[in-house]
């Protein structure tokens, strides 16, 4: 009777097992159709590339100080298009994005190819969607099935300029229709293994799953994330026929909440289409230090408003009361879809022909936005932390960029934070502790101004610059720690803490004597 008692026991358990195990398993959805450029067929889960463990990833919302209702998003490092789903979970949708010299830029969801991210959103019915978040496989990126050659040059710009830059095109199909769109990649010449370490296969792009915002509101984000964050908020969504950079309601703030993002083939978190703010700095070109600083001083006093939740910028990074945070990532070189002119003939010296250079992507640091930026502190009386490591650039944008708060540290190998709208971006730091180090490049580069009304601490290591400069010389001495166009301004306050860091002097490849700064650094 107990041998019997043993067997039942022993079946029953079997029997768990089997039932677990079957309620575990994972089907993996077919990922879109055979693809030339990105490499073959993609599949989600099992199908192909590295297997996930199936996790929940859940939109909450809470009540939040000044903020109001904030979006709480919670964050795991093994997020795929497996991850279980129910009410309150963000959707994976099994999408692509892909380049070739064909096609261009496009999309593939669902067995179909969209040229379009508003169409693919709305076949996945994004626009209907509560909170406006979703996951997909569909980074940008430079794919390796492109072919590429490190010996023709091109001009960097469309501006008639002669100076060239070394530039790696695909020679897929040589001999293009003059009138088709034609995708030139304009990568780093400092080193010969740039083209191994900028593009990638498309497993790698697979691995590196997006985090979609593309509705107004304030975030809060958490966790640890394998992958990007990516911030675009559609034309037209908001205000109908008003693009997005034009619509004051189409503002994002991110409250960074003891949040690791890492991504290994591009930026770690993108601000691409936001609202744009059009204050005192924009079109004006100012010839003196103090006219610099009453126009940065209006603005400032404008997007101090963040901390009672209305930021009159796009763009708003606040960091969580005693929280620590940690953004690591690289870049996307230059993404061009170019046209050749008229002379072309010889398919060996296409980048010498061609006449158009519309930029499609060039996202330069692991924090990069498209619009202007604020960094600031969610509470006045503790900092929040925001470390930042880059394989290139660190902390980019192209327009303003304005720290009012916060502890935060760059490390980078080329230029630590950039600006590069030419002759009107502006860095203006007004309180904080900030420290940049770039390894072969410049510590702080703008296009535009570079203006310190407030620091805690302020340290910059560049690779040329071995000693602080005169308060009264700032422009001429600074350059390499800080690289400005038009003009630097700082307060004697800021003078009395600006430090010259330890990697100051050492040797690089990037703006240092007799060398040449990377082509598009900005």
């Amino acid at each position: 009777m107990k041998k019997f008692s043993n067997l039942i026991y022993f079946l029953i358990l079997a029997i768990l097992v089997f039932s677990l195990s079957g309620c575990m398993s994972h089907t993996p959805r077919q990922y879109g159709n055979s693809n030339s450029g990105g490499g073959g067929s993609y599949q989600g889960g099992d199908g192909g590339y590295d297997s996930k463990t199936p996790t929940d990833l859940t939109i909450t919302t809470e009540t939040r100080g000044d903020f109001g209702e904030v979006t709480k998003i919670v964050l795991s490092p093994v997020s795929t298009s497996s991850v279980n789903l129910d009410d309150n979970s963000i959707p994976v949708y099994d999408c692509v994005w892909n380049v070739t010299p064909e096609a261009g830029e496009y999309w593939i969801y669902n067995g179909d190819t969209y040229d379009d991210e508003q169409d693919v959103q709305e076949a996945m019915g994004i626009d209907e969607d509560e909170y406006g978040v979703y996951i997909a496989h569909d980074i940008r990126y430079i794919p390796n099935t492109l072919n590429f050659s490190t010996n023709v040059t091109a001009p960097k710009e469309q501006t008639g300029q002669d100076e060239c830059y070394v530039v790696y095109y695909s020679t897929e199909h040589p001999d293009v229709d003059k009138e088709n769109k034609y995708i030139l990649a304009a990568l780093p010449k400092e080193s010969s293994s740039s083209i191994s370490t900028m593009t990638h296969s498309a497993s790698d792009a697979y691995n590196n799953p997006v985090l979609h915002i593309t509705k107004p509101g304030t975030y809060a984000l958490s966790g640890t994330w394998n992958g990007q964050i990516w911030v675009d908020i559609p034309d037209g969504s908001i205000t109908s026929g008003t693009k997005t950079k034009k619509d004051s309601e189409a503002r994002v703030v991110l409250i960074l909440d003891s949040l690791d993002v890492t991504c290994t083939v591009a930026p770690a978190l993108v601000f691409k289409n936001v609202y744009e703010y059009a204050g005192n700095y924009n079109g004006n070109n100012y010839d003196d230090k103090d006219g610099v600083k009453a126009a940065s001083m209006d603005v400032g006093s404008a997007i101090a408003a963040i901390n009672n939740g209305e930021a009159v910028v796009g763009a708003t990074i606040i960091l969580g009361k005693d929280m620590e945070n940690t953004l690591t990532g690289t870049n996307l070189a230059r993404l061009n879809k170019a046209e050749l002119n008229d002379d072309y003939t010889d398919s060996s010296l296409i980048g010498q022909f061609v006449k158009a250079q519309s930029k499609m992507y060039k996202l330069d640091g692991t924090l990069h936005s498209r619009m202007s930026m604020v960094i600031d502190n969610e509470d006045d009386t503790t900092d929040g932390t925001l470390v930042i490591n880059s394989s290139y650039e660190g902390l980019d944008s192209e327009e303003h960029m304005y720290i009012a708060n916060g502890d935060i540290t760059v490390t980078a190998s080329d230029d630590g934070i950039n600006v590069n709208d030419d002759n009107v971006s502006v860095f203006h730091m007004d309180g904080g502790s900030l420290t940049v180090t770039s390894t072969s490049g410049d510590g702080i580069d703008s296009n535009g101004y570079i203006i310190f009304t407030g620091a805690d601490s302020l340290i910059v290591s560049a690779a040329r610059v071995n000693s602080k400069p005169s308060y009264e010389n700032l422009d001429a001495q600074a350059e390499g720690l800080l690289d400005s166009d038009c003009g630097i301004y700082m307060t004697q306050a800021v003078y009395e803490v600006f430090d010259v860091g330890e990697n100051s002097g050492s040797t690089g490849n990037g703006s240092q004597p007799g060398g040449q700064n990377p082509p598009d650094g900005g």
